[in-house]
């Protein structure tokens, strides 16, 4: 359901983006915001495969997989949250990314699409952080 969710509403924001000519550098964002899904990907095929990979077999390379797919997490849906939390803030630069560039409907698509994703964010969070125990205690074994 969630993969669901989460591809309808990338593509109403794209679709959105492409008939308004706006939110341009948001959908940029958007892509950057796919760099730990092929961490994510990664994990999923080698608990797929027979034998399972040596990285996740290992403690040390369970950790190094699971430290390389936080950092992808960090780089790719970092910077759109800390563009959305500038966005907010009453300064100068704040008010003149939403007052100078943004139609009012296009600042309500944007505001929505940034609070869905960064609610998003949280829950794959979690979802990576009960993998890593997971993975680290299957290792373990």
């Amino acid at each position: 359901v969630t993969y669901t969710v989460h591809l309808a509403m990338t593509v109403l924001a794209y679709l959105y983006a492409l008939c308004s000519y706006q939110l341009g550098g948001v959908m940029v964002q958007g892509l950057l915001f796919e760099l730990p899904v092929v961490w994510m990907l990664c994990r999923e095929m080698g608990h797929l495969s027979r034998p399972k990979p040596q990285w996740l077999r290992e403690v040390r390379g369970t950790h190094a997989h699971h430290g390389a797919t936080y950092l992808a997490f960090l780089l790719g849906r970092g910077p759109a949250e800390c563009l959305w939390i500038v966005s907010m803030l009453p300064t100068r630069y704040g008010n003149e990314l939403m007052e100078e560039s943004l139609s009012l409907e296009s600042t309500v698509v944007y505001h929505t699409l940034a609070a869905f994703f960064t609610l998003l964010n949280l829950r794959i969070l979690g979802l990576l952080f009960c993998w890593h125990e997971q993975d680290v205690s299957q290792a373990r074994l």
